[in-house]
């Protein structure tokens, strides 16, 4: 999900994480809930949006806090002191960074029972760093400087030069020291456009000018404010089209999804159609055979039984016809010869013509 934010696709970055959380919600997942929490919070604050951020890494921390691996949280630990102070919110600082040092002490006490020794790690001094941002921000010198001191100490580790620079230019700045604060502000911004963090280096511009204004260098700090200020509008610019590109891309790529689903859909309801058409078609092939056979039974039970009638009305007819006489025979012959062949129409009609057809 980070690959999406240094690629620049926030947008996505963030609707991938709820995703990861709507899936280890389901899950029941503890450890996922606190990861994806966490992604969900490091999008929002890539975002600019670091309010929205805060309850996020709340809740992460709060999920991960007894997990067996401890790089996320340290992650997330510090992650969230950065949104604090970016907020400045100083006191809510002190409280993350005294539970971020408990959860520390645990995990080497965990270590220590295992065997292992750890010395001061990155992990320690991003601790350390935050607790005097912490305390500078809240007035607290004297506290600051103890934890300034043990941070030098330790200014070896690599990768934390940055870091120790603007604590340290908080902490001049705080005490007065413009020119120690102009100084170390200007390390840190030298060493993130050496390592390629150009956003972050304008980002403490600002700062460099704010202490230029402190120590009444108007002109440098007019000068230096107008070049942000030409940054910023091309920043804005840049970001603002970044974000148009990157919701037509999810748009497209929703759209996609909606045109793969529904032609699911059809694919399913044409097979479905097609499951009860042939259903529908067997059914009729079935009930038709049986229907014939029925007819078939039918016909032939009623043939029989016309041939029986036929049989007893010949029976009938010849036990009449025993009984009648030679004249009233052929009487009825006689009518029926009439009525069938109507020779009452026939004026040529003779005697012995009639005789021959009776």
């Amino acid at each position: 999900m980070k690959q999406y934010v240094y690629s620049e696709k926030k947008l996505t970055a963030l609707r991938e994480a709820k995703l990861m959380y709507a899936d280890a919600r389901r899950r029941g997942s503890k450890f996922g809930l606190g990861v994806s929490a966490y992604l969900c919070g490091f999008a929002y604050i890539a975002l600019s949006r670091n309010k929205e951020a805060v309850p996020w890494f709340r809740y992460g921390i709060r999920m991960m806090r007894d997990a067996s691996d401890r790089s996320v949280l340290w992650a997330a630990y510090a992650d969230y002191c950065f949104t604090l102070r970016s907020l400045r919110r100083f006191a809510e600082l002190e409280g993350v960074v005294n539970e971020w040092s408990g959860a520390i002490d645990k995990y080497n006490e965990e270590q220590r029972a295992m065997g292992r020794v750890f010395e001061y790690s990155s992990t320690e001094l991003s601790r350390d760093c935050e607790a005097a941002e912490a305390y500078i921000g809240l007035g607290k010198l004297d506290r600051a400087e103890s934890y300034i001191r043990r941070i030098r100490q330790h200014a070896s580790i690599k990768g934390t030069d940055n870091q120790i620079a603007g604590v340290e230019s908080h902490y001049f700045l705080a005490r007065g020291d413009y020119q120690k604060a102009l100084q170390t502000r200007q390390q840190s911004i030298r060493w993130d456009k050496d390592n390629g963090l150009s956003l972050l280096a304008y980002q403490e511009g600002y700062e460099e000018g704010d202490i230029l204004m402190k120590m009444g260098a108007w002109e440098a700090a007019a000068k230096l404010y107008k070049s942000l200020n030409d940054e910023t509008e091309s920043i804005n610019g840049h970001e603002q089209q970044r974000q148009i590109d990157e919701m037509q891309t999810i748009y497209k790529t929703d759209e996609l999804k909606v045109q793969r689903r529904q032609a699911i859909l059809h694919t399913w309801i044409a097979l479905g159609g097609c499951l009860i058409l042939l259903i529908f078609c067997s059914i009729y092939v079935v009930m038709n055979r049986h229907l014939k056979r029925k007819n078939k039974a039918l016909f032939k039970a009623l043939r029989d039984n016309q041939d029986d009638e036929n049989e007893k009305e010949r029976e009938i007819v010849g036990e009449a016809d025993k009984k009648l006489t030679s004249e009233m025979r052929l009487y009825r012959d006689l009518c029926l010869l009439m009525t069938k062949e109507q020779l009452w129409k026939d004026p040529q009609l003779k005697r012995d013509e009639l005789a021959s057809r009776l």
